[in-house]
């Protein structure tokens, strides 16, 4: 480590100590605000890079992290985010690129679909509006397809900057980000806090990735995204769903949104909320048979066991209106509350779910390990009903006959349950596979055949690119 960085590294632990101290004394509210210790924050040397295998001294693995709030009550109260770091880290991407050089599976067939793609055109343009409506017609579902594209297009071209190092990507992401941080002024409708969770997921990866990487963003610039970010979307997501009958997925994707932004926005407040949302909201969506007869409830919500024969738990949340069934099994194990909805929205679920878990131990925190079982649950669940009708392509919207116990409410003419099949389902198992399998060693047969059997994944809801950003890249970048 070069003397600099270590008198650097020494004036910061002066200053936290201090600050803590503080704390101590019974100002324990008061933030620590971010100092802007780096000369040019949009720009990670190659020289910083290299440094991690000398500085024994440091206190994270990664030399490109940020100080942050530690205004927290929680094991999270950690002084440091690493920066890149949502969904991807900085040792991820490098990985990455280097097999994509080298033309090996299955980064370099995933890669092809990402080069090959819309989102990914030299020529895009962005398409920002002030006014974001939920789409009850036509013309807002329109408006609302514009945000979420435009969204997926930033991510899709930050991953071309850093792979191609071909500037005029990261300057098309830097432009789509811009134009909607200076444009956009709110989220309207019931289904709000979902809209604002949909888009801001993949322009908070974008803006990670090139703030981080590339030296172009212009810090005013940076600075008008953060307030589009907090006055816009986080507004929307950081209290997550209450209302009694929502679904989980709205929740699971608040939760990955709120992170992401914690993350991104150096907020260590925003970041333990979403960590709260996540936490209360995973074990009432995936039902495990410890939890007893019944899926478990969300905390604090109005949410009831079934009383009368239209609202309720089984009757309504669950899709599971069959109450005079004379049927032994309700529930299985792994089944999510949308199971008998259609497997799209349990894919949505999974992947704010899931992503989330993966950016929050990137940060240091396992959320894979707190719910493991229940996880390995609903993927092994869902997916090997997927292998039931995956046939190469993409999986379509239809159903799918199942065991007589489960869903009976969905009767076929035929007079057989049913599932139904969405086509979001096939883009969100990569990530959570490499974790549990490549990274623990846990065998996940389902996950296994049904991954194996459509890579390359490509891009579909809030799921984008997976097998190229995760598939078989183990645990390289973290502690």
């Amino acid at each position: 480590m070069s003397k600099y960085r270590i008198v650097k590294f020494q004036f910061l632990t002066v200053i936290s100590t201090f600050l803590l101290l503080i704390t101590a004394c019974g100002e324990s509210n008061k933030s620590i605000k971010e100092q802007d210790t780096i000369s040019n924050e949009t720009n990670i040397t190659t020289n910083e890079v290299n440094t991690t295998s000398n500085d024994k001294n440091s206190t994270s693995s990664e030399t490109n992290t940020t100080l942050t709030e530690t205004n927290s009550t929680s094991n999270e109260r950690i002084s440091l985010f690493v920066h890149p770091g949502i969904l991807v880290n900085k040792k991820q991407l490098d990985f990455i690129k280097s097999n994509v050089a080298l033309k090996k599976s299955p980064w370099i067939e995933s890669f092809k679909r990402l080069k090959e793609s819309s989102l990914s055109r030299k020529t895009y343009k962005p398409n920002a509006r002030a006014v974001i409506p939920y789409g009850k017609n036509h013309r807002d579902t329109y408006i609302m397809e514009l945000e979420f594209t435009d969204a997926k297009a930033s991510y899709s071209q930050a991953l071309m900057w850093y792979l191609t190092k071909d500037e005029i990507y990261a300057k098309n992401s830097i432009k789509i980000m811009n134009e909607w941080a200076k444009t956009i002024k709110k989220h309207t409708g019931t289904s709000k806090g979902l809209t604002s969770s949909w888009s801001s997921i993949n322009f908070v990866r974008a803006a990670e990735i090139i703030r981080y990487t590339y030296s172009g963003w212009k810090k005013s610039d940076i600075k008008r995204f953060e307030k589009m970010l907090r006055e816009v979307y986080l507004v929307n997501t950081i209290n997550g769903s209450m209302s009694a009958y929502q679904n989980g997925n709205w929740e699971l994707l608040m939760s990955n949104a709120s992170i992401s932004m914690g993350v991104f926005l150096n907020d260590r407040n925003v970041f333990n909320k979403g960590l709260k949302l996540w936490r209360r909201r995973v074990p009432a969506y995936i039902y495990l048979y410890s939890d007893g007869a019944k899926p478990l409830l969300v905390p604090e919500s109005q949410i009831k066991h079934d009383t009368d024969p239209n609202w309720g738990i089984e009757s309504y949340l669950w899709f599971n209106k069959n109450r005079n069934s004379n049927l032994v099994k309700r529930y299985g194990n792994g089944m999510a509350q949308e199971t008998c909805r259609d497997f799209g929205h349990v894919a949505l679920a999974f992947s704010g779910m899931i992503n989330a878990a993966e950016t929050a131990l990137i940060q240091g925190v396992d959320l894979y390990k707190e719910e493991q079982t229940r996880i390995i649950a609903g993927i092994e669940f869902h997916t090997k009903y997927l292998n039931l009708n995956y046939n190469g392509r993409d999986i379509g919207y239809k159903e799918s006959n199942i065991e007589n116990w489960l869903c009976p409410n969905n009767i076929s003419s035929t007079g057989k349950n049913y599932v139904v099949i969405g086509s979001t389902s096939d883009k969100t198992y990569e990530v959570v596979y490499n974790h549990y399998v490549n990274r623990r060693g846990i065998s996940l047969p389902h996950t296994h055949d049904y991954i194996y059997a459509k890579r390359p994944s490509t891009q579909r809801g809030v799921s984008l690119w997976e097998t190229l950003t995760h598939g078989e890249v183990g645990n390289i970048g973290l502690k």
